[in-house]
């Protein structure tokens, strides 16, 4: 299975513009203090004109786990487990430690309880 984000091709700038891109923009303050923030951000934090846009959460997943599990025959989630992965999966990639859920929460979304808990 291949990372969400990952430096094997890209740059440590070009995998911060896949995580924006993907997540949406960076706190204010960590914007503010990148060197390269003009280059690949426009003043709010999103995509700078003529930069390539990388694709949302979702896609990301089907090109990276969902296309993995096809072709390793493994078959894919359905829609419903789908989106009930993404639902748990989205908050714990918070850039804030804090706005994270806890180890609680995390085990009480959809997911959990329909798919991925033993009886």
């Amino acid at each position: 299975m291949q990372a969400l984000f990952s430096r094997a091709s890209y740059t440590e700038e070009e995998v911060t513009c896949q995580i924006v891109d993907c997540l949406g923009p960076l706190p204010a303050k960590w914007h503010e203090n990148r060197e390269d923030g003009a280059k690949f951000f426009d003043d709010g934090g999103g995509p700078a004109d003529g930069h390539y846009v990388w694709p949302k959460i979702r896609e990301v997943f089907r090109q990276r786990v969902q296309q993995f599990r096809r072709e390793d025959n493994m078959g894919e989630f359905c829609e419903a487990e789908e989106a009930a992965i993404l639902d748990i999966m989205t908050p714990m990639l918070n850039y804030s430690p804090a706005e994270r859920p806890t180890i609680e929460q995390v085990f009480q979304p959809d997911w959990m309880v329909n798919w991925a808990k033993p009886e």
